[in-house]
């Protein structure tokens, strides 16, 4: 859930606000955008798959995950303020699995914040 609207104006470091689940197809593309507020300077991610890489300055994950598998990614974003950690839940599927293929993002569950 989102901090309200009065705590995100106290705050100065970035507040990470992108999806906390991630299911893709290994041997297809990967694009995920992490989002956040208050002038992100810097972007990490540990944790990701083979293939996958973070653009530090932009805060995109992209490549092509080569192998099936869950993955708990543990994602960064600071500035001259501080840093904000938040975790995402990537599911690499099998390519030979039968069943819809893509990018599939979802908000977290009522009740969690994402710090």
């Amino acid at each position: 859930m989102h901090a309200p609207l009065r705590q995100r104006q106290q705050v100065r470091y970035p507040l990470i606000e992108s999806g906390n689940t991630l299911r893709v197809t290994a041997g297809q593309g990967l694009l995920y955008q992490i989002t956040t507020t208050n002038l992100t300077q810097s972007f990490e991610a540990s944790g990701l798959p083979a293939g996958i890489t973070v653009n530090a300055q932009t805060g995109v994950i992209g490549g092509v995950p080569l192998e099936p598998g869950a993955f708990t990614v543990v994602l960064k974003a600071s500035n001259a303020s501080g840093m904000n950690v938040a975790e995402l839940a990537l599911t690499i599927l099998d390519s030979s699995a039968r069943g819809p293929r893509g990018v599939s993002l979802s908000a977290p569950p009522p009740g969690v914040k994402m710090e």
